[in-house]
């Protein structure tokens, strides 16, 4: 029973030959900007990443006018300017955050 249990989880030797090759040409650089060199990998995470913080902003954003702020007795249009301003400077910095190197 141990064989066959081995025998399963094998990884055909093409499909590690096929995960490389997408490997490679994901990290293949496509030109350079500065000291960041960019490839299809690093385009696909800023995107991701895009993503990422566009549904937080939201998220939050509907967070604070809907639960929050009604707490402090505003008005609709000042929730919404608060929950606006704040959730657009707190996807920013995520964002900044997330794709900063270190340096």
């Amino acid at each position: 029973m141990g064989g066959h249990l081995r025998r399963l989880w094998r990884i055909p030797s093409q499909v590690i030959e096929l995960w490389s090759f997408f490997t490679s040409v994901a990290d293949a650089p496509l030109f350079r900007l500065e000291r960041e060199t960019i490839s299809r990998r690093w385009l696909f995470q800023v995107v991701l990443l895009l993503i990422l913080v566009a549904i937080l902003a939201r998220f939050f954003k509907g967070v604070l006018k809907d639960q929050l702020l009604p707490r402090l007795g505003l008005d609709l249009g000042n929730r919404e300017a608060i929950s606006t301003v704040v959730s657009g400077a707190g996807g920013t910095g995520f964002h900044y955050c997330s794709t900063s190197s270190g340096d």
